[in-house]
Order: structure tokens, then sequence, then C-alpha cells
């Protein structure tokens, strides 16, 4: 169990990497959503790529969707830019709301990258060994020490997973604003 569980740690982080920084993991199999709202969701976040070329400015933008629910986290050099940023994103099809967690600063520098990736992998490498709450329905993502949660589960696992993902070294908060409860 113990390579096994060594071996998804390090294909979660080598994953990653190739994402450019994204530290999203998704679990396609098992997944609540429909494959339709699962294949809108995955429309969205290239949209969200390929629509933010046109804002100019310093900016890093990333999009996850999760039912339609967009969490656009990132960094800007100003506020006009993280309003062009949301702007954008709600015109895209299929986008039911956005949840704006970007702030106004410096990119997130590589190193920091690599740090969210790191949490991630510790996120779903203890979500995989806990009893209770099945990696399957949780999706994570992190950006700048922020554990975001999304997914559909149960109170109980909703619980379990906010309390182990609290407990990870380098874990700054945890948001479970795209976490739907059953």
């Amino acid at each position: 169990m113990k390579s096994l569980r060594s071996y998804l740690v390090f294909s979660i982080i080598i994953f990653s990497i190739f994402l450019q920084g994204c530290t999203t993991v998704i679990s396609a199999a098992g997944d609540k959503r429909d494959l339709s709202t699962q294949y809108d969701d995955e429309k969205i976040g290239f949209a969200c790529t390929s629509d933010f070329s046109d804002i100019k400015g310093e900016f890093r933008a990333s999009c996850n969707a999760y039912q339609g629910k967009v969490l656009v986290t990132g960094q800007a050099a100003n506020q006009a830019i993280i309003d062009k940023v949301i702007s954008t994103v709600k015109k895209i099809e299929n986008v039911k709301a956005v949840y704006n967690k970007m702030t106004v600063g410096p990119n997130n520098t590589s190193s920091g990258i690599a740090d969210d990736v790191e949490i991630s992998a510790k996120v779903v490498a203890t979500l995989l060994d806990t009893d209770g709450v099945s990696k399957l329905h949780t999706r994570i993502y992190t950006e700048s020490g922020v554990v975001y949660l999304m997914g559909i589960v149960t109170q109980s696992a909703a619980n379990i997973a906010i309390k182990v993902t609290k407990a990870i070294e380098g874990v700054k908060k945890v948001d479970t604003t795209l976490l739907t409860i059953q």
C-alpha cells in the first residue's frame, strides 16, 4: 500500500507540473456529476485559459469549474484587471456562478506554486488513507496555501475532509465554497 501511495503522490506531482502550476486533481471515475456536467466544467476551464489572452496587464488567473460554478484564483496588478477577468468568466457558456478569490499583488512565484502542488499532493494522499471520505468525490485545488475542496459529499465526509486537510502542514485555510452537501 505504501508503494501505491508513493506512486500516486509522485504521479500527481508530475501531472501538476505538466499543467504548469495548476494543482487541480481530477477524478472523473466515481465523480457524482454526470458526464455532461463534467464535460461542461472542463470546457469552462479551457475557455477561461483562451479567453484570458485578450486581457492586457500583469496577472495570473486560474479557473476551476464544478457544476457550472467557477472558482477564479490568482493575482493581478490591480483591481481593474481582476474585474476584466471576472467579467470574461461570467460570459463563458454554461457558467452559473463565479467565485472571485483573486487578489491584488504580485503573481505567485514558481516556489509558491511548487508549495501548492506539494500541499495538494499531501491532501490527496491523506484523503486516500482516511476512512469516511472518498477522494473520488472530492476535487482539490490549492492557491497560496489555501486549499479549495470541491465536490458532492455527505456532511460527515465533508467534516472529515475539512478536519484532515486543516491538519496538513502548509495549509493556511480550507475553503469549502464549492463543496456541495448531500
